[in-house]
């Protein structure tokens, strides 16, 4: 900055990026952390065993790498998991894929796609969807891993596909991860265990196949896993063989606030751009306080940033372009910060910040909340878990 520039006092969009790291690199700096050396204790292969934990603890089951048949792979670094039940068949309950590294004209981010449902068979198809009833005491059904019945359900199946940068090309699964992209694939898992342990009488019934505003909820929970002292030092492990320490952990967790404000802040805004490009506007009194109805998206976008943030300057057409939810997700953006705080009430109310991580809880959930997909009023299955 300029001593004698009068604008010293304002933050422009430019200037966000450059002091956010600043500010990240001193924290990261005062508390001992250092990125590369987080990285060594989540190689995917780590992160996947996380995965598998999870699923045992919570679900009674376990994810378990396969041979792809011939044909089915669209790229040869694409992973096959069976999830199956641990009892003595070893039931398969659904599979997903793996697509995990970037390469040339692979989209980046990361993305769940639901490939096949847990719809009812045709022949056991019935009129009325009796096997989820909305009262918690009088379910004709208790709807658990010990009695999904493949001759009577599909076999759903899905896909995540991410862009992580793989750093060992000799042993793929021994590529470290930064925890950023830890905390992405947990999300992305979310949304695979709603496809893969929901089962209904219709596929677009099933699993991710419900509202937006509640759909993000599962994954936006499984976030929270990545951030357990408890599941992390059962999987993060260096290559020594050392279990990430306490105070590591302690440390990392506190940057998980670090930016907690403006981020919220950003995603109010982008969530108000949203509804304001998806909404045809009676009344000028109704614009929100964003001024001129005829402004581009990106004006619209600047105003909020100054408004709700304190962000100064115009944000570029191309970061709007970059900004896929904004096409796809037809003004349904702000479901992101609604099952924030749903999710958060869950993971508090149910798994008691993650000190109840077993069984009995992880069956109550799957029964209640992924079972049944969008075949029940979301409304009711939120009020057995949030009071």
């Amino acid at each position: 900055m300029e001593p004698d520039n009068p604008h010293n006092d304002k933050i422009f969009s430019f200037d966000l990026p450059f002091y956010k790291n600043q500010m990240s690199k001193e924290f990261y700096k005062s508390h001992s952390l250092d990125k590369e050396e987080l990285s060594q204790y989540f190689s995917l292969e780590n992160v996947l065993n996380g995965l598998n934990i999870i699923v045992n603890k919570l679900f009674d089951a376990q994810l378990k790498i396969v041979p792809m048949d011939n044909g089915e792979s669209w790229d040869k670094s694409v992973l096959k998991f069976n999830l199956l039940r641990n009892d003595e068949n070893k039931t398969l309950l659904g599979i997903m894929y793996l697509d995990p590294w970037e390469r040339p004209d692979k989209a980046t981010g990361c993305v769940n796609h639901p490939i096949s449902l847990g719809y009812k068979k045709i022949k056991n198809l019935i009129t009325n969807n009796n096997n989820y009833n909305s009262n918690e005491n009088n379910n004709n059904n208790n709807n658990n891993n010990s009695n999904i019945d493949n001759n009577e359900y599909n076999i759903p199946k899905c896909s995540i596909t991410c862009s992580f940068n793989q750093n060992n090309f000799n042993e793929p699964l021994k590529s470290k991860l930064q925890h950023s992209d830890v905390e992405t694939l947990f999300h992305e898992f979310g949304h695979a265990l709603h496809t893969l342990l929901s089962r209904c009488n219709f596929q677009h019934l099933c699993g991710t196949r419900g509202p937006t505003d509640f759909i993000e909820i599962p994954s936006t929970l499984m976030e929270n896993f990545s951030w357990n002292q408890d599941l992390l030092q059962q999987f993060a492990i260096n290559p020594m063989g050392k279990p990430i320490s306490n105070e590591m952990v302690t440390n990392l967790k506190k940057t998980r606030n670090l930016f907690e404000g403006i981020e919220t802040q950003e995603q109010i805004s982008l969530a108000f751009l949203d509804l304001k490009l998806h909404t045809v506007e009676t009344d000028k009194n109704t614009s929100a306080n964003i001024g001129d109805t005829n402004m581009s998206p990106a004006q619209i976008l600047s105003t909020l940033h100054q408004q709700q943030i304190g962000i100064h300057g115009s944000v570029s057409n191309f970061f709007l372009t970059s900004f896929n939810h904004l096409f796809y997700y037809g003004a349904s953006y702000y479901s992101y910060l609604l099952a924030k705080d749903y999710s958060r009430r869950i993971w508090i109310n149910h798994f008691d910040s993650g000190k109840q991580l077993n069984l009995e809880k992880g069956q109550y959930y799957q029964q209640n909340f992924l079972l049944p997909g969008a075949s029940i009023d979301p409304s009711l299955i939120l009020n057995k878990f949030i009071k």
